[in-house]
């Protein structure tokens, strides 16, 4: 139903979120540093799926709030189970905390999930489906009934609801898009003997020179211009490698060579990254205007675009 869509936004992005956010600060730097923009994602589609919601719930008809309970019903418990099996029979979990991979464990993730959402299902005017759910004071956390594992796992091993349909679909696609893999392996075949050609005169980015003909090697060596290279940093501290400036070089090697010397001559530099300014495609300044517009005319993808009320925190 459309209350789906907005539940799903809600309960299975809001879990995504609440399970990515630590990882943006997790020992893996690239999983990390991936993990700030897919956060960004995931709190506009949270949002999103909210805002439907009390668009529904609380200035819809009585109709549209039951389609909404019946979605809650269904999707509540799938999305607590998101956050994995818990810590006692978790494969995986001890060794991701002993790494820092993972900051929090399943169950407090999973309780971070349910004292956040139980107040704004409450705003909604919704009822969380499970007769267990109560504040306990003490605690000063939401105890919550126990989940079916067994349908968990049944989803994982093909069982659950939409898996066989799913399948199909892919199997179908599969089988009808057979055509366009036989255009590419065909192009690839009549391709293949002059791109073994040109691929004899490349040179290597890790050996340089070496495995070159010498009259290949001597042309090179022998031009007026070297070709121009920029040159990216990442810094001791850095997580992203940033452009410092260019050189010129007759070969990746030679130009990650001069580039440690030139620009981590005090050892500033993690890792370094040098690519061919011939090969960097950009726009124009000139451009900004129409280039932007597609991501300018659609506002609503900021997270800020749905004001959420007062009420409502952790959102």
């Amino acid at each position: 139903t459309w209350a789906d869509i907005g539940m799903i936004g809600w309960l299975v992005d809001g879990s995504a979120i609440i399970n990515q956010i630590p990882l943006c600060r997790c020992s893996y730097g690239p999983y990390a540093r991936a993990m700030v923009r897919v956060c960004k994602e995931e709190s506009f589609h949270q949002r999103q799926g909210y805002d439907l919601l009390i668009q529904m719930c609380r200035h819809g008809t009585q109709a549209q709030k039951d389609m909404c309970q019946e979605a809650l019903n269904r999707w509540w418990w799938p999305a607590l189970m998101m956050f994995g099996p818990s810590d006692a029979d978790s494969p995986n979990s001890a060794q991701s905390m002993q790494w820092r991979i993972k900051l929090f464990t399943n169950d407090e993730l999973r309780q971070k999930m349910v004292d956040q959402t139980v107040p704004q299902a409450e705003y909604l005017g919704l009822q969380v489906p499970d007769p267990d759910l109560v504040w306990n004071e003490a605690r000063g956390h939401y105890d919550f009934g126990p989940i079916d594992w067994d349908e968990f796992y049944a989803v994982i091993k093909g069982h659950g609801p939409c898996n066989r349909e799913r399948l199909a679909a892919r199997v179908r696609a599969h089988d009808e898009g057979g055509w366009v893999r036989d255009a590419f392996s065909a192009y690839a075949d009549k391709h293949a003997p002059a791109q073994a050609v040109a691929s004899s005169f490349a040179p290597t980015a890790t050996h340089g020179m070496r495995g070159r003909p010498q009259a290949i090697k001597e042309t090179i060596m022998s031009q007026k211009e070297w070709p121009l290279w920029e040159v990216f940093i990442r810094s001791q501290h850095g997580l992203a490698h940033k452009h410092v400036g260019s050189l010129h070089a007759p070969d990746a090697e030679m130009a990650i060579n001069n580039a440690r010397d030139v620009y981590t001559r005090r050892n500033e530099g993690l890792s370094i990254w040098v690519v061919k300014a011939a090969d960097i495609v950009a726009s124009s300044p000139d451009d900004k205007q129409p280039l932007f517009e597609p991501a300018n005319s659609k506002v609503y993808r900021h997270p800020t675009f749905f004001p959420m009320p007062e009420e409502i925190k952790h959102m």
